[in-house]
């Protein structure tokens, strides 16, 4: 299982639009809304909760007044200032940190967990969501930013899903370094702005520091696209893909309000063509990628499971730039004579037929390379009339094993020929005249010098 997180070094960037979006067009995936402190991805998701759990962390001191004896040691020790000339604690102040309750001389202070928030399973129209709400001013965000990744894996495993795509805290603080450790990837959106480009530097560090590999995209590049070209150039000196530009397109706004994703509510539209664009992009790329290292040695056969009509169009897109290979749907595949058909189109090729027999001419001798050298003595197929004489070498200096060539003994090629070098791999048997077997000298090297050249 893969864990997608997106982030933005601060808010309002347009993160959750775009996981929105990516939800409706991702398949087999858990839905995460990490972003707890101000959980919104429910607005557009509209999940209907199958489980609801209290979300207990951190402690707040409360005194006993039946008990306490008023000695005024719980306001001496603590730094806060979070216990009243009364002795009442005010509960915005208390840190948490314990002082009081360990050295009240009485034991008169309770120190009980706190219960912070909640969390939660839902089922969407687009898969299982795992998604919380914190308290008003409640602290440890990080630790439920941490437990939803949890739950939302353990969906994923239970449900044999392929995908946790999560939506991430902005900044860099304890909720978003809570929500990288351990992720497939992260893709952080930008916006082009001065401190949007500030910001995106900032996050793009924790993710180097974590070790997460990290993707960009650009929302609303079209406002400033001179900014917006500065944040690719620099996701580009730090190795950081870049995925696309998403244009400022007012159908976001429109599509929160009915509650749906840029891509169901309108599919043709720049910003929906957009992200589904950044969407499929990374399998096509990849395949680009792969075409370029391996050339001709490489083809794609995709199989698709499903009918999803984006994911047809991704594959098909992937052969088309293999420029071999095919592309076949489950169905296809489902039948022993389909299989074996799918086999045998990656596996087997079609024996080529065997070529006419060659009828020589009594007494002819073939020179397939045209350099006097018959070709059942030619030791360089291939080379040209000239290029080097073939019938005897003289050897040079035997002491470090060197052959020559004196320069009377080359034909003189034409201008246009090129070869400086013939290696010569020498077969079982082949003797230089003075007793050098296979074995000491197997290799030959004969090196010729063309007129004109140094």
């Amino acid at each position: 299982m893969k864990e997608v997180v997106v982030i933005s070094g601060k808010g309002g960037t347009g993160k959750t639009s775009i996981v929105s979006a990516f939800a409706s067009l991702a398949e087999s995936k858990v839905l995460c809304d990490a972003d707890v402190d101000a959980a919104d991805l429910h607005l557009i998701m509209a999940p209907t909760i199958k489980e609801r759990h209290d979300f207990e962390s951190g402690h707040t001191a409360k005194i006993d007044p039946d008990k306490c004896t008023l000695c005024g040691r719980c306001r001496d020790l603590c730094r806060w200032d979070a216990i009243s000339e009364d002795f009442v604690v005010d509960e915005m102040d208390c840190e948490g940190c314990g002082v009081c309750y360990y050295f009240c001389p009485e034991k008169a202070i309770a120190f009980p967990i706190n219960t912070c928030g909640e969390w939660y399973i839902s089922d969407t129209r687009f898969g299982p969501m795992a998604h919380a709400r914190l308290g008003i001013a409640e602290e440890n965000s990080g630790k439920l930013v941490a437990l939803i990744r949890r739950e939302g894996m353990k969906l994923a495993e239970e449900k044999n899903l392929d995908l946790l795509l999560t939506d991430g805290p902005p900044g860099v603080g304890c909720p978003v370094i809570a929500s990288l450790g351990g992720a497939s990837a992260v893709l952080i959106v930008a916006e082009p702005t001065v401190s949007g480009k500030h910001d995106m530097e900032r996050v793009s560090e924790l993710a180097v520091f974590f070790k997460v590999p990290a993707m960009l995209c650009v929302n609303k590049f079209d406002i400033n696209p001179g900014m917006g070209k500065a944040i690719e150039a620099f996701a580009k000196e730090k190795n950081i893909r870049v995925m696309g530009r998403v244009p400022f397109d007012p159908a976001f706004t429109h599509a929160m309000v009915e509650g749906k994703t840029i891509v169901e509510f309108g599919e043709q539209g720049e910003g929906s063509r957009a992200v589904k664009a950044i969407w499929g992009r990374p399998g096509k790329k990849s395949a680009a990628n792969l075409k370029t290292q391996y050339g001709n040695r490489i083809c794609f056969y995709a199989l698709q499971i499903g009918v999803d009509p984006d994911g047809k169009k991704l594959l098909e897109q992937v052969v088309e730039t293999g420029q071999c290979g095919t592309y076949v749907t489950g169905d296809q595949v489902t039948s022993p004579e389909g299989m074996a058909d799918f086999v045998r189109r990656i596996f087997l090729k079609k024996a080529p037929s065997k070529p006419a027999p060659v009828v020589v001419e009594k007494g002819v001798i073939l020179d397939s390379d045209g350099d006097g050298v018959p070709d059942n003595l030619d030791k360089c197929p291939g080379t040209p009339m000239g290029a080097v004489e073939q019938k005897t070498l003289d050897p040079g200096d035997a002491g470090d094993r060197k052959y020559s060539l004196p320069r009377s003994r080359l034909r003189v090629p034409d201008q246009g020929v090129k070869i400086r070098h013939c290696v010569l791999h020498a077969p079982f048997g082949l003797s230089d005249g003075r007793g050098l077997s296979p074995v000491q000298n197997p290799l030959l090297l004969i090196t010729y010098f063309m007129p004109g050249l140094s």
